[in-house]
């Protein structure tokens, strides 16, 4: 599938099925590989403890201590990192049950717990747990006192949850991120939390009891949160591959259901698409019909696989950024909320543009006016030529 020997290696080591030939396959791999490169990218993909499991596992004594080390480190540093970050979580969790907030566990410890058979493997990052709005305030209140600081003073707070869906809370090395809704509204995905949260699961997350999003809308989450950054980290296809493979008897009728529902059936066939493209998974006949239908998933996961992974182009390319997110949707409905964002953005004064021209506070108001015309003549053609691609997918039927 990928052209660079690391990333097909980290592709290998991480797939779900086994071949005949799978240990001879991976020697191959093995000897083909740059290994300080592929330490860097399975680091980079989050798949680090998968890699370091095959290789030991399979390759044993044939591999030499020396080309192991970059893995074994990187390996070991994330497991260290995953210990001190399932503790902090599992405190939280007891402490905001213990004051009545039903908490839920997005990612993280949660999802490594559901889609690998040993959560170390995975690699973590922030703490993110999601919340009702009116319980906020009793999680600032104890993460403040446990020394965590945030940028949003008590004051401000108000108007930031209104505008925004996550509230950061950092202490040292570990970040805590509040969620009160899924996705940003201008993206045009309509998950319905109120509807989650009256479908929760009790589970055990981090070794406390807690609860987790049903199947439909977990799984419906994670395509949503990797097609918001355009599945550039092979970790999030490798989440709903492996929580696919590790939920028995998944309810893939509810789940299609819920993808219709919020409008957002092609983001989540592009998930699955990429999930048994990549790394396995078995999808039901029913979702591969689904995806077969709609020939736009193929492209757009090939956009993924050449682009976003092997030519590792940042998903915080505007241009790429701006057409993948365009192409996820397909209603008109939901590409002009991300459209008039987009143009919101590009229009927004930035500093240069103010000492560019000096306008009395009366005629603020006509900055973004002003640096459309700067834009215009810093860019020419090329920001025309943008801003017609960006236009055109808005206005595409498909």
């Amino acid at each position: 599938m990928f052209s660079s020997n690391e990333l097909e290696l980290i592709r290998f080591c991480a797939r779900l099925g086994e071949d005949a030939d799978s240990e001879e396959r991976l020697r191959r791999l093995w000897k083909a590989v740059d290994t300080e490169q592929l330490a860097h990218l399975s680091v980079r993909h989050g798949l680090v403890g998968l890699v370091y499991r095959r290789v030991s596992q399979a390759l044993g004594a044939s591999v030499s201590p020396e080309d192991l080390a970059p893995i074994r480190s990187a390996f070991y540093a994330g497991a260290r990192a995953f210990s001190q970050v399932t503790g902090e979580l599992g405190d939280l969790l007891q402490a905001l049950e213990s004051a009545g907030v039903v908490v839920v566990p997005l990612k993280g410890v949660s999802i490594a717990e559901a889609a690998y058979d040993d959560p170390t493997l995975r690699a973590h990052g922030d703490i993110d747990v999601l919340l009702k709005r009116r319980d906020i305030p009793i999680a600032r209140e104890y993460l403040v006192e446990q020394g965590y600081e945030t940028e949003i003073q008590l004051e401000e707070e108000a108007g930031y949850l209104d505008s925004q869906l996550g509230y950061e809370f950092v202490k040292g090395s570990l970040t805590v991120e509040l969620h009160w809704s899924f996705i940003p509204r201008t993206l045009g995905i309509a998950l319905d939390v109120d509807a989650s949260f009256a479908s929760l699961e009790r589970v055990t997350v981090a070794g406390h009891p807690t609860f987790a999003l049903a199947f439909p809308d977990r799984i419906l989450f994670l395509a949503a949160h990797g097609g918001k950054h355009c599945w550039d980290t092979l970790k999030w296809i490798r989440d709903v591959a492996g929580l696919i493979e590790m939920t028995p008897h998944p309810d893939w009728e509810a789940v299609l259901v819920r993808a219709r529902e919020s409008h957002s059936e092609r983001i989540l066939l592009l998930g699955l698409h990429l999930a048994a493209s990549v790394f396995d998974a078995q999808l039901p006949a029913e979702v591969v019909n689904r995806i077969q239908a709609d020939p736009k998933v193929e492209k757009l996961a090939q956009d993924v696989v050449n682009k976003f992974v092997l030519e590792d182009l940042d998903c915080e390319d505007e241009n790429a950024r701006a057409l993948f997110r365009l192409a996820l949707r397909t209603r008109m409905a939901d590409k002009l909320p991300y459209f008039v964002h987009l143009i919101q953005l590009a229009t927004k004064p930035t500093e240069r543009d103010e000492q560019a021209l000096s306008l009395p506070r009366g005629l603020r108001f006509l900055y973004p006016a002003v640096r459309t015309v700067r834009i215009s003549r810093e860019f020419g053609a090329e920001a025309i030529r943008h801003f017609g691609r960006i236009l055109r997918s808005t206005l595409s039927s498909r």
